[in-house]
Order: C-alpha cells, then sequence, then structure tokens
C-alpha cells in the first residue's frame, strides 16, 4: 500500500508539472519543431537537439528537458509525413512506413494514413510512458544484463525479419539487407580508424549519409517511376481533408491489434542501450506479416502496415528513456 501512495504522490506531481501552462507551451514549441525536423530526410532529432540545446541550458531543468522531450518525439512523427505522401522517409525509423503508407496515397486514401500514423504514435507513445512508469527499475536491470552476444543475436534477428519483410523470394530479400549492411559499414571504423570500403576516396571515410540513401533509393525511384507513368503517383492535395480522415468500424477495428502488438514489440526493443526505433519498427512490420489477418495485403495499401511500425517507433522512443534515466 506505501508504494501504491507513494507512486500515486509522485503521479499527482508529474501530471501538475506537466499541464502547468509553461510545460505546455514548451512541449508545444519543442514538438512543432520535431515535425518540421522530421519531415526533412537525414537531419533527425538528434540534430535538432543540438542546435536547441544553448536554448535549453537558459531554461530550468524541467522545462529544458520537456522541449528536447518534445524534439525528440515529433520528429518521429514527422518523419511518418513525408513517408506516408512522397514516399521518402524523413528518418529511419519510417522507412518501413513508406510501403504501406505511400500504397495508401497512391489509393486515395492519403488521410486515412496520417491518421493512422497520428493513432498510433499517440497509443504507442502513452503504453510507452506507462511503461517507464511502472517497470523502469526491473526493466533497467534486465537490459543491463545483456552483453555483446545477446545483442549480435538481436541485430541477426533484426536483419533477418527485414529480409522477410520482402513480398518476394527470400534471396531477394536477404541480398538487400546484404546491400545495406556493405553502404552501412563504408567509412572509418571506430575502433581501428581505418577506413572501410572508401576506395582512397576522402569523400567516402564519413561514410554514406541516410540523406544520400533515402533521396537514391526513394526519391529518384519514385521520379522515375513517375516519369515512366507520365502521370503524377504523389498525393492529390485536395484529397487530404479531415472528412476522409475518419475510419469505417472494420477499419478501426483492424488498427486495434497492430498497435497493441507493435507498441509490444517497440517497448521491448527501446529499453535495450543501441537497439532503438529503426529496429523496432522493422520488427513490428515482420510481426504483423505472421499475425495480422489481413497479412496478404502487407505491402499493398495496409492500414496495419502503418499502424505497427509507427506505434512501435513511437513506443520505442519512449521505453529508451528507461537505461538513459535508471
Amino acid at each position: 500500500m506505501d508504494i501504491f501512495a507513494q507512486f500515486s504522490a509522485n503521479l499527482a506531481i508529474g501530471f501538475e508539472t506537466a499541464f502547468s501552462l509553461v510545460s505546455l507551451g514548451y512541449v508545444t514549441l519543442g514538438v512543432l519543431v520535431g515535425i518540421f525536423i522530421g519531415v526533412l530526410p537525414g537531419i533527425g532529432a538528434v540534430t535538432a537537439i543540438a542546435l536547441l540545446m544553448p536554448l535549453a541550458f537558459q531554461l530550468d531543468a524541467t522545462s529544458g528537458l520537456i522541449l528536447l522531450a518534445g524534439i525528440w518525439y515529433g520528429s518521429t512523427f514527422g518523419g511518418s509525413i513525408t513517408a506516408i505522401l512522397l514516399n521518402i522517409p524523413g528518418t529511419t525509423s519510417n522507412a518501413v512506413t513508406c510501403i504501406d503508407g505511400n500504397a495508401m496515397t497512391r489509393q486515395g486514401r492519403a488521410s486515412l494514413a496520417l491518421l493512422t500514423a497520428v493513432a498510433a504514435s499517440f497509443i504507442g507513445g502513452s503504453i510507452g510512458i506507462l511503461i517507464i512508469m511502472l517497470f523502469t527499475a526491473p526493466i533497467a536491470q534486465y537490459a543491463a544484463g545483456f552483453s555483446s552476444v545477446e545483442y549480435f543475436s538481436l541485430i541477426v534477428f533484426g536483419l533477418v525479419a527485414a529480409s522477410s519483410i520482402n513480398a518476394g523470394s527470400v534471396a531477394k530479400g536477404l541480398a538487400t539487407v546484404v546491400f545495406g549492411v556493405m553502404i552501412g559499414v563504408v567509412g572509418t571504423d571506430l575502433y581501428t580508424g581505418r577506413g572501410r570500403l572508401t576506395f582512397g576516396n576522402l569523400d567516402l571515410m564519413d561514410g554514406i549519409t541516410l540523406v544520400s540513401v533515402s533521396m537514391g533509393v526513394f526519391g529518384v525511384s519514385e521520379v522515375i517511376a513517375t516519369i515512366k507513368e507520365a502521370r503524377t503517383r504523389a498525393f492529390d492535395r485536395k484529397g487530404i481533408t479531415f472528412r476522409a480522415m475518419i475510419p469505417t468500424r472494420d477499419e478501426a477495428r483492424a488498427t486495434l491489434g497492430p498497435i497493441l502488438r507493435g507498441s509490444g514489440v517497440g517497448s521491448f526493443f527501446g529499453t535495450l542501450p543501441g537497439t532503438g526505433p529503426a529496429i523496432a519498427a522493422f520488427m513490428a512490420y515482420a510481426v504483423e506479416g505472421r499475425a495480422s489477418k489481413n497479412r496478404h495485403a502487407l505491402g499493398k495499401g495496409a492500414i496495419e502496415g502503418v499502424a505497427a511500425p509507427e506505434a512501435a517507433n513511437n513506443a520505442a522512443d519512449m521505453t529508451a528513456f528507461i537505461p538513459t534515466l535508471a
């Protein structure tokens, strides 16, 4: 009973601080800045936080943390906007959202896809907050016990899951993952200081940036496909209305399971240092490929393909604070 009373008292203090006008103002500013930063491929929350760090230092500790947290969470959702509308992910954690999100846009359901991303992000983040409040201590002890063996296993598991997302042959999926790993290892090795796959080119010493990869893989291919079809494949601005955002009862029911499963997957991977929301999003999509009743529609504009990864990456963003704070 004492533990429950202490938890209730701490919760009341937290709500009192969070819902003050000053805190609401700073979190609104942070989220808006994060969304604007998130829609720019390759910029990310880290850069935005670094730019606004001098401003945060001028504030008290609570307001500064609220501002930076708002930037962090807003950038994750902002990356889903371009992923859905333009097939260009703003962050790596939104890359898997392109598969079904942009397909829904081509089908004239961009409004529904955006609302699904908003709802999934909110529910996934809320579940992550509850886990932080209730299970920080035991989860932190569990995460601290992870060694290099467990991390290697998780990375291999994530790569295999990413290869299984491909609706075609498994060989093509594995080949794509191997190609992605080859791109990722280009640059200077952190431990030896030697260049890997740079071929003497100094421009490759810093590696291949996310901006180059995302624009080359997603942006350029979208332009080429648009020219080839001789018609625009981009979203119809007039088709994005509040009325079109309202889902049917079946669509709302179809998103509940993926959001809960994605939140569970994201909460687990978020607590592990070094994994993050990107792996969580891919794993959540892979789980939907097995657990969803509508798995045959994944990759063709299924609403589950937007709900699951967006819930996962936001839940992972929340629970990632467990090892940081504890």
